[in-house]
């Protein structure tokens, strides 16, 4: 199956500018169906709160109540129910993991705590994972590109985790105790108290796992068989002050720090193990001046940290520390007029880099900051059933120039609840410190075949053109949505190889490939009071390297995913189901003789008693047909495990 669609012609920035006008509307995909009467807000899809009736752009979301339901290990249980992510880990919970928004590696999807960037500058990789779920109140995912919004990274789409001081509505003090399979332990204190004024809410977590043996050792370069569990500690308040009606301060301050072992790629370490921890502190005021002007000013910092070391002292390793820090600044300008917005936007972006590497430009200088500066503007707004959106935006990056983005669509209510909506956009990303200022690294392996790798300060950044267009309806007791996408990727860069006269393989990260990346989304939930909330998402992805002659699928993309979400309440017993069905996916021919992975379906079962007002019995069965499967070709997965806890409510 090829999904046929209009080929998208590059187009530039003055041109782009012209044409006529709006975003996407939201195709939703929830665990449960909201309650009519309760209008949710999204804020991603456009960098101000909108009604969610009212998005126009591929938009899913889940809650604090989604994940209290869920009872997730981390966010990669929520993520694997959201229709066009697929998660990858690098082995069992605990592991650094990644996530792909339709067809779009990790490093070509932005994600942001409260709107302030935590991807690691170096590698592009995000740890999002170390985000408890105690301090989640939501989570929106724009699927789409979205660089006239947020600037580079947004090839694929827009993550933004939102903690729970904006969405106060209770208060107390929440206890809980887990134990479960590999000896895993957890124990959190969490609290809530929302005044007229001031609003704070913050938790503390500890977790630990002993883990299961994550590598595939079978023809691995490290031979030793061992657990690799993880020792977690974190915690984070947010403080929310509202002096007048007008007027909202708020602070944001969260850590988690990680202790996790691995396998080692190259067969020099054994017994290594990884500290890394998570830092995210944010200063936001907002006020609204008048009727018509609302200003916000937000300061950010997001830390990412990780130092590898080997547990063994007679081993020969040098510490490999990368610490980077992304410093943001930004001053958002919301104008309303005529029931039309416009909203317009400053920002200062800085990447700033400590390490064990020394990173050298071309000229052989150290380069260890780089700093972006930007200005957009998106105007969003409709006239009777026909709604619109147009954003355009300037980022000039040190070191590596000047990029334009823009983005615009239209959609069209028919009937009552019923749109369709079409929309272009423009995504870039730029090069990461490793890809581009990388120094020369020398290694041996297997003895006497030599390697060199060194990157590249003469790479351009990548660029994506994005097209989809897509329907959503909802009648008396169920909802239907559906989307067709393209997207096509230029200048991706791919490591490329080559053999030096002595012999030596030297490799260096390239502008060398092209993508074609389309597909389709379907979704639909339906909600009654006997059978309960159930959802349903479809995907299928054809993701394609059409830099060669003869196109060839990506690596690590699977075609068809289907996902399913039960949950129902009856009395004080809830009762809840999800299920993934996955197609194979294309890897090295090192990992399988065919060049696929075998496909694979897993479910999981959750159960919830509520003892009393204040006491909470609950318990999940993961992989409940004890399914054996790899997300990533080197790595195991875990099979049946479960988990099980205490919950008590002051």
């Amino acid at each position: 199956m090829t999904m046929i669609s209009p080929k998208i012609q590059k187009k530039s920035f003055l041109s782009v500018a012209v044409m006529a006008a709006s975003f996407v509307p939201t195709v939703v995909f929830s665990l449960e169906v909201t309650p009519p009467e309760i209008e949710e807000t999204i804020v991603t899809i456009s960098r101000i709160e909108q009604p969610l009736d009212d998005v126009i752009g591929s938009v899913s979301q889940f809650t604090a109540e989604d994940i209290r339901q869920v009872q997730p290990y981390d966010l990669n249980d929520m993520f694997d129910l959201q229709p066009g992510v697929d998660v990858l880990r690098s082995g069992s919970r605990g592991a650094n993991s990644s996530i792909q928004i339709r067809g779009s590696s990790s490093e070509q999807s932005l994600i942001m705590v409260n709107g302030v960037r935590i991807a690691s500058a170096t590698s592009g990789a995000s740890t999002y994972q170390l985000v408890p779920p105690e301090l989640i109140g939501r989570v929106e995912i724009l699927r789409g590109a979205a660089s006239a919004l947020y600037g580079s990274d947004a090839i694929g789409g827009v993550v933004n985790i939102t903690t729970k001081a904006g969405t106060l509505n209770s208060k107390g003090i929440n206890l809980g105790v887990d134990y479960g399979s590999h000896n895993y332990h957890r124990a959190s204190v969490a609290g809530n108290y929302a005044g007229d004024t001031v609003g704070v809410a913050g938790a503390v977590i500890r977790e630990s796992s002993d883990g299961i043996d994550s590598l595939i050792h079978e023809g691995a370069l490290d031979p030793d068989s061992d657990a690799d569990g993880y020792e977690r500690l974190g915690g984070g308040v947010n403080l929310s002050y509202r002096p007048d009606d007008l007027t909202e301060i708020t602070f944001l301050g969260f850590t988690n720090s990680n202790d996790s072992s691995y396998d080692g790629g190259l067969g020099t370490i054994r017994d290594p193990y990884q500290d890394s921890s998570l830092t995210v502190y944010q200063l936001s005021g907002a006020r609204r001046v008048n009727e018509f002007y609302r200003t916000t000013l937000a300061v950010g910092r997001g830390a990412d940290d990780s130092v590898d070391r080997a547990r063994n002292p007679s081993e020969q390793f040098s510490e490999s520390i990368y610490n980077t820090t992304n410093v943001s600044v930004s001053w958002l300008n919301q104008i309303d007029f005529s029931g039309q917005t416009l909203v317009l936007g400053f920002e200062n972006l800085t990447a700033d880099v400590e390490s064990s590497q020394v990173y050298t430009n071309r000229d052989g200088e150290a380069v260890d900051s780089r700093s972006v500066d930007a200005i957009f503007g998106q105007l969003v707004g409709g006239v009777s059933d026909f709604s619109y959106a147009l954003g355009l935006r300037r980022d000039d990056a040190s070191g590596i120039g000047a990029e334009n983005s823009a983005n615009i669509g239209g959609s069209y209510t028919f009937v009552d609840n019923h749109k369709i909506h079409v929309r272009f956009a423009e995504g870039f990303i730029v090069p990461t410190f490793n890809s581009a200022y990388y120094p020369e690294y020398a290694y041996e392996w297997p003895p006497g075949q030599y390697h060199v790798y060194q990157g590249n300060p003469d790479l351009e950044p990548e660029q994506s053109d994005s097209f989809e267009i897509a329907y959503e309806g909802s009648f008396s007791f169920f909802s239907l949505g559906g989307a067709l996408y393209r997207k096509e990727v230029t200048n991706l860069i791919e490591t490329a190889y080559s053999v030096l006269e002595d012999g030596t393989n030297f490799s260096t990260p390239s502008n060398v490939r092209e993508a074609d990346i389309q597909g389709v989304e379907l979704v639909g939930s339906v909600s009654s009071d006997k059978l309960g909330s159930l959802s349903a998402a479809f995907d299928y992805l054809d993701a394609v390297d059409v830099s060669e002659s003869e196109a060839q699928p990506l690596n690590n993309r699977a075609k068809r995913t289907l996902r399913l979400a039960w949950q129902k309440t009856s009395g004080a017993v809830e009762l809840g189901m999800q299920a993934k069905i996955q197609s194979g996916r294309k890897v090295s021919e090192r990992y399988a003789e065919s060049g696929y992975t075998a496909g694979y379906g897993v479910a999981n079962a959750t159960f919830a008693y509520q003892v009393s007002d204040h006491i909470r019995v609950q318990a999940k069965l993961n992989n409940i047909f004890d399914k054996e499967y790899t997300l990533n070709p080197s790595y195991n997965e875990d099979g049946r495990n479960w988990v099980a806890g205490v919950k008590v409510t002051f």
